[in-house]
């Protein structure tokens, strides 16, 4: 793809949203992200951003210019592996599966001859930005929450992928080798990540994510990184769970004030920390969509301090903010309105997703905001599929069950164009450790690939 196609898509398309995405770090820290680039041209590129001050801090745009430079040398390194493989297999088909090695994608990229002519676009860029400046603010609101949504539920074909990693997963080679399958074998084009916050019980106030049970933000921000060179968008979910065991949607508190109880908000308060620490995690990352919080099912009636924990959120995040219900709570809340993005996790049964989607469109048309399945899943467990969020059904195994489920509830909602996309859940971390809800190397891969490829 040219060069005038690239950035125009972008600017035109993509709005002020993805500009604010790009990481604002020094060139120091941004040396390691690109090794087969100089010193030299780094500073080129950088010095290309009409925001660059001249200084060790990149300016807004820095990072961008780097990337779509650097995809460059990854096409090239894409279409010589992609040969040698040829080379190996004159009849282009792969050993192991039997099936014809695919071509290999292509990464948006700049070519040399045509970085001259990013300072003067990106001038025209900030132009326009301040353009829209001087509509209302009414107006300007209207326009930045419909195109957020709009903008990140684009091809939403999306993985939650190593779930509730603990302390020493994500760092891992094995969750490198597992994400890099995942990619190739699936289409999928967004990945979903899940750090935890841990609470004792349903019933404390204060939730911790600085223990065994919780990734490193070292962990999160060096995934999020790798994640992205292979070409992923990222949604962060932080996840609130309990020590004990009792499902997150169980916790609760007084709806009044009692002495010696514990409070809604005390355990708010923290619960904003917990969600603004990621957050902020989110912002300097450049992800792309937040989900502040998923299947808080007895919160859900605390309509103002929700609002609240949103309204935190945005101070330190501007994407699309999300929230991520629990199935059959789509038409219990009162606040979709404070977010850009409902989600849901669609666990339904197998013969029951008409129903269900006739119900959620309701919700869709009344707040006018883009919808998606950010969790869906079902074990390869026989009888599951009648029950998909019951994950201590015990039975025999069933990987044929769990792919028809895959192939009703694709069915069901291809027929419902505001459906914007799934967050299959899931692929592990490490290909030799499946769950029942694991997809890889199952009936259900094959489905979920076929889809995901229908949706490219």
């Amino acid at each position: 793809m040219r060069y005038n196609q690239i950035l125009n898509k972008t600017i035109n398309k993509y709005n002020n949203f993805l500009f604010n995405k790009i990481l604002n770090e020094g060139i120091e820290d941004i040396k390691k992200y690109f090794p087969k680039l100089d010193e030299k041209s780094l500073r080129k590129l950088i010095s290309l951003d009409p925001t660059y001050k001249g200084r060790e801090q990149l300016g807004k745009y820095g990072q961008w210019i780097i990337r779509l430079f650097y995809n460059n040398i990854k096409n090239i390194e894409r279409k010589k592996q992609f040969n040698e493989l040829l080379q190996q297999y004159p009849d282009g088909i792969n050993p192991k599966t039997g099936q014809k090695f695919e071509q290999p994608k292509m990464l948006p990229a700049i070519k040399s001859e045509d970085l001259e002519k990013i300072p003067n676009s990106l001038k025209q860029y900030e132009i326009y930005k301040n353009k829209i400046k001087n509509d209302t603010i009414q107006e300007m609101k209207h326009k930045w929450d419909t195109w957020k949504g709009r903008y990140c539920m684009e091809a939403f074909r999306a993985v939650n992928f190593a779930v509730f990693p603990h302390r020493g997963v994500l760092g891992s080679g094995e969750s490198r080798k597992s994400m890099e399958e995942m990619v190739r074998r699936i289409h999928t084009n967004w990945v979903i990540f899940t750090p935890s916050g841990m609470q004792e019980t349903p019933y404390s106030e204060e939730i911790r994510y600085d223990g065994e049970k919780s990734c490193t933000d070292e962990e999160l921000y060096d995934v999020i990184r790798y994640a992205q060179s292979l070409g992923l968008k990222v949604a962060l979910k932080p996840t609130v769970n309990c020590d004990n065991g009792v499902w997150r949607a169980r916790i609760s508190f007084f709806d009044h004030d009692v002495p010696c109880e514990p409070k809604w908000g005390n355990w708010f308060e923290s619960h904003i920390a917990f969600q603004k620490h990621y957050a902020q995690i989110a912002q300097r990352a450049g992800c792309e969509l937040f989900l502040a919080g998923c299947e808080m099912t007895m919160t859900e009636h605390r309509k103002t301090e929700w609002r609240k924990l949103i309204a935190e959120v945005r101070t330190v995040y501007d994407g699309p903010v999300g929230y991520n219900c629990d199935k059959y709570g789509e038409d219990h809340i009162t606040w979709w309105d404070a977010v850009d993005v409902i989600a849901s996790s669609g666990y339904y049964p197998i013969d029951d997703w008409d129903n269900q989607l006739d119900r959620i469109e309701k919700v869709v048309k009344k707040f006018q905001k883009p919808f998606l399945f950010s969790e869906a899943g079902c074990m390869n467990i026989h009888g599951s599929a009648q029950v998909p969020n019951n994950w201590e059904l015990q039975g025999e195994e069933d990987d044929a069950e769990q792919a028809d489920w895959y192939r009703a509830m694709f069915t069901a909602c291809r027929k419902r164009d505001w459906v914007k996309g799934f967050g299959i859940w899931d692929w592990p971390g490490n290909l030799e450790g499946l769950s029942p809800y694991a997809v890889c190397g199952r009936p259900a891969e094959n489905v979920i690939a076929e889809e995901y490829g229908r949706r490219e």
